[in-house]
């Protein structure tokens, strides 16, 4: 798509600390992922008065775009997984709550009419054979349609046994997902770990391994993309200047 080519080139408006930035706030967004406390990200006095950014800044549009969309396939992919699982495996004589373990009746209905057993009973009967969803999911309607792979797990049937490393995707990406911290951001900007640790929220050997992962990664695309790419690529040079910009900071303030 381009999108990684136009975040790493340098424009008029674009420096290259800009670029290095903008490329952080993407990579943090995969690979050091840290969820914010809402009270945290919503706090307008601990942003008036904090060093860092505390909220991971959004992508850009373009980088959103594609993440949305592997985020829809991967969607797809597991819909389609869970649909030929839930084929093969026949409906349960019974459904438990997950909590509390008790179990109603679903096949045949066998309770009163308008007791929990009975409408469970009428939803299974509604379902398509091989439905995804447990009774308690189709209570609400025999329609199959999930907006997420989180959503997938919470309505699909115990016995499938889903989990969410079915297909991974990136959440917080568009507006309303889970808020991330930008302690790696921040970190970056000012070279201080516990400042950016008490404005974040995070503890200091957490923070500690998730810039020591991003370092890593760093280190890992930069030698993948010397063996790619000439060494004129934009996206080469940009991970080149952020990795020796990174590991700089982080070996400089960390390993004293």
């Amino acid at each position: 798509s381009g999108a990684l080519h136009e975040l790493c080139t340098p424009t008029e408006e674009r420096n290259a600390a800009q670029v290095s930035d903008d490329l952080l706030v993407l990579l943090s967004l995969l690979f050091a992922r840290h969820r914010l406390h809402p009270d945290r990200a919503a706090d307008a006095s601990l942003h008036a008065r904090c060093k860092g950014a505390v909220v991971l800044p959004p992508v850009g549009a373009k980088c959103r775009a594609v993440l949305e969309a592997y985020n829809r396939l991967a969607l797809s992919a597991a819909v389609s997984l869970a649909k030929a699982a839930a084929a093969k495996t026949p409906l349960q004589p019974s459904a438990s709550l997950p909590l509390s373990n008790l179990e109603f009746a679903v096949l045949p209905p066998s309770s009163p009419t308008g007791s929990l057993s009975a409408r469970l009973a009428g939803a299974a009967a509604d379902t398509v054979p091989g439905a995804v969803c447990s009774p308690f999911s189709a209570l609400s309607g025999p329609v199959e349609r999930f907006k997420s792979v989180k959503e997938l797990l919470g309505a699909g049937r115990p016995e499938l046994m889903l989990h969410r490393d079915l297909a991974p995707t990136v959440e917080g990406v568009g507006a309303g997902g889970v808020v991330l911290s930008a302690f790696a951001v921040d970190f970056f900007a000012h070279e201080q770990l516990r400042v950016a640790c008490s404005e974040c929220g995070i503890r200091n050997g957490e923070a500690w391994q998730g810039l020591r992962t991003l370092q890593l990664v760093l280190v890992s695309l930069k030698g993948a993309l010397a063996g790619m790419a000439p060494p004129d690529d934009a996206v080469v040079q940009a991970v080149s200047r952020l990795e020796q910009d990174f590991s700089s900071k982080f070996y400089s303030r960390l390993y004293r």
